[in-house]
């Protein structure tokens, strides 16, 4: 058996070009998507525990989780403290995943924490049967550690990659406070079918004595909260209402996660600075900017007025009812054009059901696939919204189809017209496709 060795100091890694770290990434991609900590307590002990060196909140939650992270981080620097953020998925880069002091971290401090993960890993799999090897998911949150590490951020906000109680992002030693962002039916194949089981799965990392912030849940999924954090002795808090200071963003669910946000941030800077007076109008001002700043790609991204186009990842049913809501107040009485591409392994007919509501009876909707292998090819998903839409909404919706991804943006543009609204949705494997340069590989997007 190999001996295991202490892990690399950043002073000892010869730095390799940023392309080389995507490259280790995405050749984790192998190994699968497979659940459970210890792997993920391994790596973190053989890279000397960097999941211990900062202050975290830890982010969970059907929908909403990337841009509430990013908002609770950018409300917690206008407090002075140095922050970083992890996210998930990506667009183009893995690099996007990780942000410190409110920046895309650097390519050289990437290639340095992705090399001394990537060393690890290597020592690692010497020692590790076929189906134990490190997988890309807790590679790319190991490196996000170190590089929160090696940054001395006094906190950083992390999104659980997916559910909560076996995700690698549980291993965080020093999680002050928790966010559940809300509890739909979604990747029920992992986390069950009830939103009970779900809620569960996700509120498993509630600390003992830390502190719970929830956005708006349901009953059954409150039920859940509350009894957990009875039984953990966590202070749960619940927003209940929008906060008026955030009353001129965009889109309710944008004003929902701005406010839940605020609240997220307020309470983990009373635990990191007791006694410490809160800048809220410092925070509001943060958050309004970032909920302003269109950085958040494919989350109601506007990327066009005249004419009118919004993209937008809706991959399941919660998330699709809250752009069509979304889009009665942006788009206003404009025809909506759809162009969507889903996941096969998604729960494709009621998300589509919902999607299709916002299509008038002068609507069009453009049927395409994403470049990757789970995708519902373009001419199945056509068959599946033309059945929909006589069956579900009683109207017969006019339905293209078209492979290409770019050749259907195109024809979905035409279509819209300059007085039209085109809706790019139904997967973030789209949405890269589109910004992705054609001739570049696809990468990978977990």
């Amino acid at each position: 058996m190999t001996e295991r060795r202490p892990f690399d100091s950043p002073q000892s890694v010869d730095v390799p070009a940023s392309s080389d770290a995507e490259a280790f990434l995405v050749s984790r991609e192998q190994f699968g998507m497979r659940f459970g900590l210890e792997r993920m307590r391994r790596l973190m002990t053989a890279l000397g525990d960097p999941h211990d060196a900062f202050d975290a909140v830890h982010v969970v939650g059907t929908n909403g989780k990337s841009s509430t992270t990013l908002m609770t981080g950018a409300a917690l620097r206008a407090q002075g403290l140095r922050g970083g953020c992890f996210t998930s998925p990506h667009l183009l880069s893995f690099r996007e995943r990780i942000e410190i002091g409110g920046e895309i971290v650097g390519e050289t401090e990437f290639a340095r924490a992705a090399e001394i993960v990537r060393s690890a890993v290597l020592r690692m799999d010497a020692d590790a049967g076929a189906d134990d090897r490190i997988t890309q998911f807790e590679a790319v949150t190991a490196i996000a550690f170190v590089a929160f590490r090696d940054a001395a951020v006094d906190v950083a906000v992390v999104e659980a990659g997916l559910g909560g109680r076996l995700d690698a992002t549980n291993v965080l030693g020093r999680s002050r406070v928790q966010v559940l962002t809300g509890v739909g039916i979604d990747h029920t194949e992992y986390l069950g079918e009830t939103i009970e089981q779900i809620a569960r799965e996700k509120l498993d990392v509630v600390r003992s004595g830390a502190a719970l912030v929830c956005g708006p849940l349901g009953a059954a999924a409150a039920a859940v909260a509350n009894a957990l954090s009875d039984e953990r002795d966590a202070l749960m808090t619940q927003l209940r209402s929008e906060d008026p200071a955030f009353a001129s963003l965009p889109g309710e669910f944008v004003r929902v996660n701005a406010s839940l946000s605020l609240d997220a941030a307020q309470t983990a800077y009373d635990r990191l600075r007791p006694g410490a007076a809160f800048l809220s109008d410092a925070a509001v001002r943060a958050i309004s900017g970032f909920a302003r700043s269109g950085r958040s790609q494919g989350r109601l991204q506007i990327v066009n007025v005249t004419p009118f186009e919004l993209r937008d990842a809706a991959h399941n049913e919660q998330a699709a009812e809250a752009l069509v809501c979304a889009l009665r107040e942006l788009a206003g009485d404009r025809p909506v054009t759809l162009l969507v591409a889903m996941m096969r392994d998604k729960h494709i007919q009621p998300t589509l059901s919902r999607l299709l509501t916002a299509v008038g009876d002068d609507g069009v909707i453009v049927c395409t696939q994403s470049s990757n292998p789970r995708s519902l090819r373009a001419a199945e998903l056509a068959v599946l919204a033309e059945r929909m839409s006589a069956e579900t909404l009683g109207r017969d919706l006019r339905v293209e189809r078209i492979s290409d991804v770019h050749a259907a943006l195109g024809r979905a543009r035409k279509v819209a017209g300059s007085s039209g609204a085109l809706v790019v949705t139904g997967s973030n494997y789209l949405l890269a496709d589109l910004i992705r340069d054609p001739a570049a590989p696809a990468g990978a997007t977990f």
